[in-house]
């Protein structure tokens, strides 16, 4: 596996899930993609892709209530749709399980995208302790750039990750208005969006998906194990 990757933010309604799922489309032009809806009780990666979402999540194969072939969901020949829980509580998750089903399942893939809850909380915590990147969205508003702030800061802390930034529904002046008041995003922005109708509706052009591959999935990358 080349990359897992933490696709995050400081709060909710930045577009995280939409940016998630076209870098998950980006990749698999190319490459074995594997995209994880990690979001605790709000999953809607199913409606971005426009897929009707199987009824098993990854807490279902460990507690033997499925295969896990039954609780992946293709959305095209090189890219699959993994749920990690439909609950709305974190209470009984198993993360060892977790992980190692996880990581068993990684070894058919080069790339596993993992669509993290907003904020800080228990399920952001297991999205970082598998990853090896981290990707933050930021909308141009003080309230997301702060909380973005808070968020590289404790990834860098404790999880030791290489971190990128996507500027999202912003223009030029945005972006020249965020790097002011939050200056590193100068060396790790991969790229900003505009407010573009047609993203928002999850209608990624093939240009745009080309972009994003180019930025994101390098061939370089050495293999990781989790």
């Amino acid at each position: 596996m080349k990359d897992i990757i933490s696709v995050c933010s400081g709060k909710g309604g930045v577009g995280k899930s939409t940016i998630s799922a076209l870098i998950a489309l980006s990749l698999s032009k190319k490459f074995k993609t594997l995209v994880i809806d990690a979001d605790l009780g709000l999953t809607n990666l199913d409606l971005i892709f426009k897929v009707n979402n199987t009824r098993y999540d990854l807490t279902d194969v460990i507690n033997k209530k499925c295969n896990l072939k039954d609780a992946i969901l293709s959305i095209n020949d090189s890219l699959d749709l993994l749920t990690l829980y439909h609950e709305s509580s974190l209470d009984s998750l198993n993360t060892i399980a977790m992980k190692k089903v996880i990581a068993s399942v990684c070894e058919e893939y080069d790339y596993l995208i993992l669509d993290c809850p907003a904020g800080i909380e228990k399920g952001f915590n297991l999205c970082l302790s598998i990853s090896n990147k981290a990707i933050i969205v930021i909308n141009p508003i003080a309230t997301s750039v702060r909380d973005s702030y808070f968020v590289s800061e404790l990834i860098e802390k404790n999880y030791y990750q290489t971190i990128g930034y996507i500027l999202n529904r912003a223009s030029e002046k945005d972006l020249k208005k965020v790097m002011n008041v939050f200056p590193r995003i100068a060396s790790s922005l991969l790229f900003r969006l505009s407010d573009n109708k047609a993203i928002s509706r999850s209608n990624f052009s093939s240009s745009l998906m080309d972009l994003v591959l180019k930025r994101i999935g390098e061939d370089e990358n050495d293999e990781i194990h989790i």
